[in-house]
């Protein structure tokens, strides 16, 4: 069963280049901006305006244009989830950089607002490594405001690559920049959030004291300030509530989700899918199978792409001896981290070729093992080798998958992953292998067993 480790989503600042005086003089840029007119015609009005300013020598308005022009098309990704418009945004802040770095007469505020900015549009295009440089550009140049949240975006950064230990070290930075402490609430209560989440990813049950000491820090802080706290509060609940139901506490994890989205607001639809998953999990675990049923399929309708939905799913089904529906649930998973919303069925298995380009290779690792292990458990229930047969393929899918990851992550995420992941993935394809006598294949597995374990 998928314990959910996406946390609840935050306004980021993304900075404007302008100031109000600078905006006085960039009247034609925002007079196309500010058009009521189809975005077919503002986008050729704004072609047209960049084509006539590159007929001059680059100046800094033009970098002023470029940069507020990539927030635009930021903005517009993100309404429309559109990865195309996203590009867009990371290609017209380069040129902003660009230009800010030949020209010479820049402000050093000026450029580090263009490096931050570049560094979160590459983070929402899970370029991880590419943000990892503007972020680290921006700390080695930047003024102190710029650097606190560059670590902090850094250490999300290092997180989604599996490098925990510069994650952390990106945290203690960050809180040595955190001075005097009264004005640096809200960044010294992020750093500990952020904190927070990272030992959750390393493990709720490993890390549960340190988990639950961050909070804490973060909640003594969050008493005495006076901006609003109702998003950090709701944030603060879904890291505990993820902690309280890892650790076997299923009451208590289900009135903090409840509470969560008694105070979210209902068009969150991200934030209410993550919490009703959570909360759905919370009553599969005490087998409360209706009101598991209704929170899972209320995440779902309120983000349809959200895969760890479909896994703890495909969960219920199996507790309820629905074999067929859980593994399709479990395939819809596969399907959608490698963006397939093509019919399937749920004999199907993942070409072993789309493996690389998922972007979120750890949940369709889970993914892949929660389904070959619902094919064992439809085994045991009929006795049908040919259950064996599919399980032992998605095993070697899963194990394919695992080398890829194994090159691409740091050794500091493998040895505090894999031991887990040896006994989920392994030691069940070695029982299957036994199952079905192919010795060749057990003793395969029992060596990347042996492999992972130490």
């Amino acid at each position: 069963m998928k314990i959910t480790l996406f946390i609840i989503l935050f306004s980021i600042y993304i900075f404007p280049s302008y100031t109000q005086e600078e905006n006085k003089r960039h009247q034609e840029y925002n007079s196309i901006i500010t058009a009521p007119i189809e975005s077919s015609l503002k986008q050729k009005k704004i072609d047209s305006f960049f084509k006539q300013k590159l007929q001059s020598p680059p100046t800094l308005d033009l970098a002023n244009c470029y940069h507020d022009y990539s927030i635009n098309r930021y903005k517009t990704s993100r309404v429309n989830n559109d990865k195309k418009t996203l590009k867009e945004a990371i290609n017209y802040a380069k040129k902003a950089l660009n230009i800010k770095k030949k020209i010479g007469n820049v402000t050093q505020e000026s450029i580090d607002k263009t490096l931050f900015n570049l560094g979160f549009f590459n983070f929402r295009n899970h370029e991880y490594f590419k943000a990892i440089d503007y972020f680290s550009e921006l700390i080695e140049v930047g003024k102190t405001n710029k650097k606190i949240k560059a670590y902090n975006e850094l250490g999300s950064s290092y997180i989604e690559i599996g490098d925990f230990h510069k994650a952390l070290n990106s945290t203690e930075k960050a809180f040595e920049l955190c001075k005097p402490i009264d004005v640096n609430q809200r960044n010294i209560i992020n750093i500990y959030l952020l904190r927070a989440d990272i030992y959750s990813v390393m493990g709720y049950k490993e890390h549960s004291k340190e988990i639950k000491k961050n909070l804490q820090k973060a909640d003594s802080i969050l008493d005495i300030a006076s901006f609003n706290k109702a998003r950090i509060k709701s944030r603060m609940h879904q890291i505990e509530g993820n902690r309280l139901l890892e650790t076997k506490k299923y009451q208590d994890a289900i009135l903090i989700f409840s509470k969560i989205l008694e105070s979210q607001h209902h068009l969150d639809s991200i934030n209410r899918a993550i919490a009703h998953n959570s909360l759905g999990l919370s009553f599969l675990k005490t087998r409360q199978l209706d009101n598991a049923k209704f929170n899972l399929e209320s995440a779902i309708q309120y983000n349809p792409k959200y895969t760890a939905a479909y896994e703890n799913l495909g969960d219920l089904h199996l507790e309820k001896k629905e074999f067929k529906k859980g593994l399709y649930q479990y395939q819809k998973a596969i399907n959608y981290s490698i963006s397939n919303h093509s019919k399937f069925t749920y004999r199907d298995l993942i070409d072993t070729e789309r493996l690389e380009i998922a972007i979120h290779k750890y949940y369709l690792l889970h993914h892949l093992i929660q389904k070959a292990n619902g094919w064992m458990q439809y085994y045991h229930h009929d006795k049908n080798q040919d259950h064996l047969i599919q399980a032992l393929k998605t095993f070697k899918i899963a194990d394919k998958l695992v080398d890829i990851i194994r090159f691409e992550s740091s050794e500091y995420k493998s040895k505090l992953y894999w031991r887990e992941q040896a006994s989920s993935l392994y030691m069940k394809a070695v029982e299957v292998s036994f199952l079905l006598k192919k010795s060749e294949d057990a003793y395969y597995f029992m060596e990347k067993t042996r492999r992972y374990s130490y």
